[in-house]
């Protein structure tokens, strides 16, 4: 059960049930102290919401469980103070290279010659009373050092780690490195060693380094490399290497070595190389004689890759051996600008009509294009240009997008030429970039079908064009008496092959099929159809076909004209498009309006 407290105030006397003033009996007395004791009791210990009577005869002790966590806690602290103490007293290094107790300590000669031999002496000294376990030595080389040995063999890593395993307690070690150091007059070159360790009674790993200073007073020959700080990849350019004997003396037997980097590509020199492109020998070189040497060539590699080149001129000795005398590296940073570039365009041309084109180029790189220009080339026989240049876009800012638009005009025929295929290609013309001439591989195209025409003509003569009679019997026709008319269907293809030509037309059941035709014209009596069908029709050709029919008017044609074929249905398929043509051409009656002999003379006349 749970139990609230409450405090009061002169409990006693505040007690409605008992008055000190008033002499009662021990009897009574005692009865009222209890049911005032009671009552106190009550006042003091009461029950919740439940309302149920309190067992005044026991109370319940809570378990104590809050020491467990009180102990846990001082535990974690103790043993957080003592890493931190153990780490503080062995990580605290002081300038000379000393962690507490352990110290390591580098020397080197102050001053030296470019090409000079050095010997780095490595001195290190465990004074703890505990050993020092998985110690590591690694020495920290500048550029231009060249490794020639060590007292001690090293692990593998380049000559620059030594594993040095346990350290006992007031030990230590030294190590001495022997090796060329090359580099320009007044180079100053760090050394740093550093040495990492753990402690036999401690887990965590600690390390003390110490550093040295070598300055190179001197060199025999001055050289000066002059390249372009930036490139793009894959475009030639060049580098002038100037070297100069500053000294008093002639040198002998020189040689330059170039150790291009990966994805160089040799294109020439202004003197022949030897081995690998890479290696230019001279027999002699005079006091204060200064010569250049041009070498150019392209490196590939992505946009933001830094390319390096290192350039060492030195002696032959006579034993062959290469003693370099001066160093010099160049960075060439590759600066490829990228761009996206799109052009679309109608996948139909109609012939005679415009060909809208749209044209998008992308800057995707971090790098500013300047004038910019863009070229559109035309292949195919219906474009009247050959090239189409858009007018320069003067900037075009990184992560930026323009749009260009032109509308060439077709011609309307091939003068027999093959209209297929048509196409449509973007690319940069120019570009700059920092100042620089850029140029981009990227070429967008697009493919375009020219759309197929085919015109069809039906009408119907009594004279041809020289009016000349193809036709028979009298004109205008008379009731009871035989007029014979020839049907012209003319045909002219367009710019695409044609195949599944076919042409028909319905005779009226009162027009008579006179039997004589072109070839490929057939009529059927069944259907009273008369069809023209051609396999293929090539592109630019036109053709004509004809067929003979007559009618025999009665008395209730007279004032008509009379019905000589019903509309005539043409279809076709688009060879390059695969599209269907089809057309309907109008009825033909005994008017003929283009017959210049018979115009005016269709209506029946009675006799």
């Amino acid at each position: 059960m749970s139990v609230k407290t409450k405090r009061k105030k002169n409990k006693l006397n505040k007690r409605k049930n008992f008055d000190p003033k008033v002499n009662q009996s021990d009897d009574n007395f005692e009865d009222t102290i209890t049911n005032v004791a009671d009552d106190d009791l009550k006042s003091i210990y009461y029950v919740d919401d439940e309302g149920s009577q309190i067992d005044m005869t026991k109370f319940e002790r809570k378990k104590k469980k809050g020491k467990w966590f009180i102990l846990f806690g001082i535990f974690v602290i103790l043993l957080s103070a003592a890493t931190y103490f153990g780490y503080r007293i062995f990580s605290s290094t002081n300038a000379s290279g000393q962690a507490g107790e352990v110290t390591v300590n580098i020397t080197a000669e102050e001053k030296v010659a470019s090409g000079d031999m050095i010997t780095l002496e490595v001195e290190y000294f465990n004074n703890k009373n505990v050993a020092l376990t998985q110690a590591d030595l690694e020495l920290f080389y500048p550029a231009g050092f060249y490794f020639q040995n060590a007292s001690k063999e090293d692990s593998g890593d380049n000559n620059r780690l030594w594993n040095l395993g346990e350290i006992p307690a007031s030990t230590g070690g030294k190590i001495r490195i022997t090796g060329q150091l090359v580099g320009s007059k007044e180079d100053i070159k760090d050394i740093s060693a550093m040495l990492t360790f753990t402690p036999s009674n401690f887990s965590n790993e600690f390390q003390v380094s110490a550093k040295t200073s070598v300055l190179i007073t001197s060199a025999l020959v001055a050289v000066e490399v002059t390249a372009p700080n930036q490139v793009q990849s894959q475009e030639d350019f060049e580098y002038l290497v100037s070297f100069t004997n500053t000294s008093q003396a002639t040198l002998n037997n020189i040689k330059l070595l170039v150790n291009y980097p990966q994805g160089f590509s040799f294109k020439s020199a202004s003197i022949a190389p030897g081995a690998n492109n890479a290696e230019w020998r001279l027999d002699k070189l005079d006091a204060q004689e200064t010569r250049k040497l041009k070498i150019s060539g392209s490196v590939d590699g992505k946009s933001g890759d830094t390319k390096e080149f290192q350039f060492q001129f030195g002696l032959v000795e006579l034993d062959n051996s290469f003693n370099v005398q001066i160093e010099k590296t160049s960075l060439v940073l590759i600066i490829n600008p990228e761009i996206e570039l799109f052009i679309s365009a109608p996948d139909l041309a109609n012939p005679g009509a415009e060909l809208p084109l749209n044209v998008t180029i992308k800057n995707t790189s971090e790098l500013e294009i300047k004038d910019l220009i863009i070229q559109l080339k035309f292949q195919g026989a219906l474009f009247s240009e050959e090239y189409y240049d858009f007018d320069e876009i003067a900037i075009l800012a990184p992560n930026s997008s323009y749009e260009l638009t032109y509308s060439p005009v077709l011609q309307e025929s091939l003068s027999h030429q093959e209209a297929v295929p048509m196409q449509v290609e973007a690319k940069v013309l120019s570009a700059k970039v920092m100042g620089k001439d850029v140029s981009f591989a990227n070429v967008a195209k697009v493919d375009i079908k020219p759309r197929g025409e085919l015109k069809a003509e039906a009408w119907g003569r009594y004279f041809d064009e020289n009016l000349k009679k193809v036709g028979t019997g009298p004109l205008p026709p008379a009731v009871g008496e035989k007029t014979t008319y020839q049907i012209v269907w003319n045909l002219q293809n367009g710019i695409n092959n044609l195949s599944d030509l076919t042409v028909s037309t319905i005779l009226p059941a009162d027009v008579t099929w006179e039997k004589e035709a072109n070839k490929g014209v057939e009529y059927s009596s069944a259907t009273r159809t008369v069809t023209y069908k051609k396999d293929t029709f090539s592109a630019e050709k036109s053709e004509t076909v004809y067929f003979l029919v007559s009618i025999t008017p009665n008395k209730k044609d007279v004032d008509n004209l009379k019905v000589l074929t019903e509309e005539t249905q043409v279809m076709a398929t688009d060879a390059v498009t695969q599209d269907s043509l089809s057309d309907t051409l109008d009825r033909i009656t005994t008017d003929l309006p283009q017959d210049e002999g018979a115009k005016n003379k269709g209506v029946i006349l009675a006799d």
